[in-house]
């Protein structure tokens, strides 16, 4: 609510304005191509877009203003979450992506948020492609990351993690996508009230308003404990394939044609070496694979 308003509402217009609540007296600016998620820090945002690339370049604008509201979001989740431990940290690394892409799609249409996050699902699979390369040939480099830290990680760098280790590349991009799913297995289960059913879920999460506060989640457990005793949502395989885990996900290969007489679509269900024993233990699975297509903005023919 409150990240979601600020960040559309404000860069929207030209410009992200400091958040109401908890705090907006210091001011950082992101540079084009700069890892500017390493100074998203606790209150610092970006007053003006616009001072930082000519007001008709449209490319630099996106990608500047998605991270600058990405900075926004997470200087409004950390500020306001109350979380247990840092082996925690994915959820609120999960909220941030969120609302980025949120904004994205407030900000600059349907099509380019789905265009976004084509471009990321291509980065998370090459980049776990990449790990499950690493895990089969014992490359420590490329281990694969649990969204929680697990043993093995940290006996790997000493028995702890830095901050740039903990919130890595690879869980910001994960984390938002395993919320994502997990959005979509809520609004399966209750199809009238599962939307409402998640933003109550995430405000508990970051507890800034009175309401949200009286009964807030700290932890990974409570959230997905919240799922099942609150909502009737039993996420504990789920959790166990996604968020602990540390093996690459299932990768899913498409191919499209089309003829007047009829569309053709193929699906090919690829499972990484290493992933058949712990897949086996979990027995077999009741969930199904749905493809589907349709136009996102009529005027840009583009499907998704």
């Amino acid at each position: 609510g409150g990240a979601g308003g600020g960040a559309g509402g404000g860069a929207g217009g030209g410009a992200l304005r400091p958040a109401e609540e908890p705090h907006g007296h210091l001011v950082v600016a992101a540079l084009e191509g700069a890892y500017c998620e390493c100074a998203a820090v606790g209150g610092l945002v970006l007053l003006d877009a616009s001072l930082l690339h000519l007001p008709a370049a449209i490319e630099p604008a996106i990608s500047l203003r998605v991270g600058l509201a990405r900075t926004l979001c997470r200087s409004w989740v950390r500020a306001g979450a109350r979380l247990d431990s840092e082996e925690d940290a994915w959820l609120a690394m999960g909220l941030e992506g969120r609302f980025a892409e949120k904004y994205t799609a407030a900000a600059f249409g349907s099509s380019e948020a789905v265009h976004s996050a084509a471009h990321t699902r291509r980065q998370l699979c090459a980049a776990s492609a990449l790990h499950a390369a690493g895990r089969a040939g014992g490359g420590g480099a490329a281990a694969a990351e649990a969204l929680v830290p697990g043993v093995e990680e940290l006996e790997r760098w000493g028995g702890g993690l830095h901050e740039e280790q903990r919130w890595s590349w690879l869980r910001l991009l994960k984390a938002p996508w395993v919320l994502r799913m997990a959005e979509a297995r809520m609004e399966e289960r209750r199809p009238t009230d599962g939307v409402a059913a998640m933003a109550q879920l995430y405000g508990r999460l970051v507890p800034l308003r009175p309401w949200h506060a009286e009964r807030p989640l700290r932890s990974t457990r409570a959230f997905f404990e919240a799922c099942r005793v609150e909502y009737g949502l039993d996420l504990d395989a789920f959790e166990t394939q996604w968020v602990s885990e540390a093996r690459p996900p299932i990768t899913l290969r498409a191919g499209f044609s089309y003829s007047r007489k009829r569309f053709v679509a193929e699906v090919a269900v690829v499972q990484s070496e290493g992933a058949g024993g712990a897949a086996a233990a979990c027995g077999p699975s009741l969930d199904g694979i749905t493809v589907g297509w349709g136009e996102v903005d009529a005027a840009d023919g583009a499907v998704c």
